[in-house]
């Protein structure tokens, strides 16, 4: 399952007239710690976001955030978990991965600009475990941390390098009207 929320209403417009835009999942008892979207401080833009169910014969034991840093290098991975109180938790602490891969709001500004969704929230639910009637729940194996961190890798590669080709092009269409503008007036 996917849900996917629009940038611009969150970053753009500013929506929650905060510092940070925060996510948590929860389900039935179970509660995930929270995962930035937006910090407005940075303007740090983390749109990949997984959330792992674990279900035991249909009940809900545990929510948990997925490894996001395969969508990025090492160096572009940073603590993304936090308590409800507002500070950063520790792998330690949350017992499972707290970094995540970031993009920045210029790059986010020119995904925008081509018509991307690239920087739209994406989050993505996973499910492991087992229904009330002990079958087998296996979408978890789908989630993106299960597959080469080099594939997915160059999927967000790809998409930056083609809006920057998009950007490019728009830049050298709107130079080419400006000059026939230009030749207008001066009779050309």
């Amino acid at each position: 399952m996917t849900t996917s929320i629009a940038y611009s209403a969150i970053v753009g417009g500013n929506f929650f007239n905060g510092n940070a835009t925060q996510i948590f999942a929860a389900s039935q008892s179970a509660l995930s710690f929270q995962r930035r979207y937006y910090d407005a401080t940075t303007n740090f833009i983390f749109p990949y976001l997984t959330i792992i169910v674990d279900v035991v014969d249909g009940v809900v034991r545990g929510i948990a955030w997925d490894d996001a840093c395969v969508f990025c290098e090492k160096k572009q991975c940073l603590p993304n978990t936090y308590n409800f109180d507002g500070t950063e938790a520790t792998s330690e602490q949350a017992s499972q991965p707290t970094n995540g891969c970031y993009l920045t709001k210029a790059i986010c500004e020119g995904f925008q600009a081509t018509g991307s969704d690239a920087c739209d929230l994406k989050l993505y639910v996973v499910w492991t475990g087992t229904d009330v009637n002990g079958n087998v729940l296996k979408s978890s194996d789908s989630r993106f941390s299960a597959f080469p961190p080099n594939r997915i890798q160059e999927q967000v590669v790809g998409s930056y390098d083609s809006m920057m080709s998009e950007v490019q092009n728009f830049g050298q269409d709107v130079k080419d009207k400006l000059n026939s503008v230009g030749n207008f007036f001066k009779g050309e």
